[in-house]
């Protein structure tokens, strides 16, 4: 009887435990739908940010902008920033910590996928910058998280 109870307690835990690690506010499926199929506004453009990979599930990947933090990520999230024309650097953070240099030109739309791979600790990250046909693909299957206040006028989304 207690090995019963005892491995109850342990099953309960571990549910406790997994279902709470990754809880990341989603925006309503509408928004998150127009979002996908947003286009640039005059003299901005468009970069998503994104992670589809479940390895390490439970993991949040942090990327920020200029060291401005866009978001914690966990598989099939998104994120969506519109940006003047210019230089941004993209940093992830994990075990280890990523940069990627990206020159943002007006009227384009940028697609940056958040890559967890295995770390000793915890997961380490890798930034890629994806061509418009992989990146949007990869994207389409995941939920929006979050976009800067210039993504937000462009899809009139009130919070």
């Amino acid at each position: 009887m207690k090995k019963i109870t005892l491995f109850f307690v342990l099953l309960s835990l571990a549910v406790l435990g997994l279902s709470s690690c990754s809880s990341t506010k989603l925006l309503p499926v509408d928004v998150s739908n127009n979002a996908k199929n947003l286009n640039p506004s005059d003299n901005k453009a468009l970069v998503y940010v994104f992670r589809t990979s479940s390895l390490g599930f439970a993991v949040g990947l942090n990327v920020a902008c200029n060291n401005k933090e866009l978001a914690t990520f966990y598989p099939k999230k998104f994120y969506v920033c519109a940006l003047n024309p210019g230089k941004y650097l993209f940093t992830g953070r994990g075990e280890n910590e990523e940069e990627l240099i990206v020159n943002i030109e007006a009227n384009k739309k940028y697609f940056i996928e958040a890559i967890p791979q295995m770390g000793w600790a915890s997961a380490r990250i890798e930034l890629k910058l994806l061509d418009q046909s992989d990146g949007n693909s990869k994207m389409q299957k995941c939920k929006l998280i979050g976009m800067n206040a210039e993504a937000k006028e462009l899809l009139n989304y009130k919070e």
